[in-house]
């Protein structure tokens, strides 16, 4: 016998020996050890341990189960998780570029519009240099004839 029987064995006697005690004290009744209670007591006490036994082997495989089931929850929730990501940087880089797209348009369109009021004022700015000049011109040569019919 190795060392776990023989504990086990004993603790087994203390058992039987508490329970004797147990029932003389409260019953009044003197049982011995192969007394058919203390049989069955001992049957039932290893039929529940069998019992447990199995049911932590159950138990052991449904938290197992549960375990497995749990990553591959989370594996796929993790990838479903990345897929919506990407999706939504896709998505947001697609309406950054579309937006830009759009401002950048409006930018060249109103720098087109200045240019234009630009250019006419350049024009019209032109004109009255030209305008200015013919007249200076005209007033010189007026000047020049005055003085070229007086002298």
């Amino acid at each position: 016998m190795n060392s776990n029987e023989k504990n086990s064995l004993s603790w087994e006697r203390d058992a039987l020996d508490e329970i004797i005690r147990e029932v003389a004290i409260r019953h009044g009744i003197s049982v011995g050890r192969d007394d058919p209670i203390l049989m069955t007591y001992t049957i039932n006490r290893q039929v529940m341990e069998s019992a447990t036994g199995i049911q932590k082997m159950i138990l052991n495989d449904y938290l197992k189960g549960l375990r497995t089931l749990s990553k591959e929850l989370q594996d796929e929730a993790a990838g479903r998780l990345e897929q919506t990501m990407r999706e939504a940087t896709n998505s947001i880089c697609l309406a950054l570029e579309q937006e830009a797209k759009r401002l950048f348009s409006l930018q060249r369109m109103e720098n087109e519009m200045v240019v234009r009021k630009m250019m006419e004022e350049y024009r019209h700015l032109q004109r009255f240099s030209s305008i200015s000049f013919l007249v200076s011109f005209l007033g010189f040569a007026t000047a020049l004839a005055m003085l070229w019919y007086t002298g």
